[in-house]
């Protein structure tokens, strides 16, 4: 059977729902499907504590940030804040992938269906979300200037959350990065400008940075756009959250196989009891 492997970056705080994330994919991930499924996080033998408590199916591999990111980059890429490093190592991350594909899961997303290879890789194209470029345009701008790439003609492209990265194609697009720049790829990343604080709404981020580096390799056929990953999720903290909302995003009617639970509107608390009314977990 084929494989795919993942990457779940965990942030300190994040702990608790990360645990939810798992529970979600020990009932409805196949374990047959998944390679490796790697954790990081900073606290090593505690994540291993947690994971060892839910007797999980499938294999995993806890690893921290220093494992992945060189150790001469190391003291310039702890100081900068973990939104810019999660995004790094979900990139670097590909070096370690023996799978043709591996997905970038959050600890805000729960599976809400079961799944496997064959639901995520139709035909040998993984499926994939996309939105407007004028939803995150500073974002797909900056990614442009990263790669020092022309406007692009494509109006949209892959979405800012869950998606699937084909390993050869990001391993590509580092070494495009270090060449470019003539230094490491997390450096290259990391250079002042990408990070200073007083552009933090124009900063690129993974998944267009990827995207754009598709779009210029002309792959972008190496996706099935029509089979989504995640579906109806809660985002903003102007939406309004009830009975009927949970009812319809934690519905295996819902499209796509997970579902993203960003909101503030919605306590730790509130995701366990609705994940255990509607999954069962």
């Amino acid at each position: 059977m084929n494989k795919i492997s993942a990457v779940v970056p965990v942030a300190p705080w994040d702990l608790l729902p990360s645990q939810l994330l798992f529970k979600s994919l020990i009932k409805y991930f196949d374990p047959e499907s998944l390679d490796t499924v790697f954790i990081v996080y900073p606290d090593k033998p505690k994540m291993e504590e947690v994971l060892e408590s839910l007797h999980p199916r499938f294999n995993y591999s806890v690893i921290s940030e220093e494992d992945i990111i060189p150790a001469e980059d190391y003291s310039l890429f702890k100081k900068r804040k973990g939104w810019f490093r999660q995004q790094i190592v979900k990139m670097y991350i590909s070096k370690r992938m023996k799978t043709e594909f591996y997905i970038c899961i959050d600890s805000d997303l729960l599976c809400i269906k079961p799944t496997s290879y064959h639901d995520l890789i139709k035909n040998g194209k993984p499926g994939l979300n996309v939105e407007p470029k004028d939803t995150h345009t500073y974002w797909w701008k900056q990614a442009q200037l990263v790669l020092k790439l022309p406007d692009s003609s494509y109006t949209s492209g892959m979405s800012s959350s869950t998606n699937i990265f084909i390993t050869n194609e990001m391993l590509g697009l580092i070494d495009y990065i270090e060449k470019m720049y003539r230094k490491s790829f997390s450096r290259a990343l990391l250079n002042w400008f990408w990070t200073n604080s007083y552009f933090f709404r124009k900063q690129w981020t993974e998944y267009k940075l990827y995207w754009s580096y598709i779009e210029y390799q002309n792959k972008t056929d190496a996706y099935d756009p029509t089979n989504k990953i995640w579906g109806k999720s809660i985002w903003k903290i102007t939406e309004h959250v009830d009975e009927e909302l949970f009812r319809e995003i934690l519905s295996p009617r819902n499209e796509g196989y997970f579902i993203v639970w960003q909101s503030p509107r919605v306590s730790y608390e509130q995701i366990c009891e609705k994940a255990a009314q509607y999954l069962g977990i």
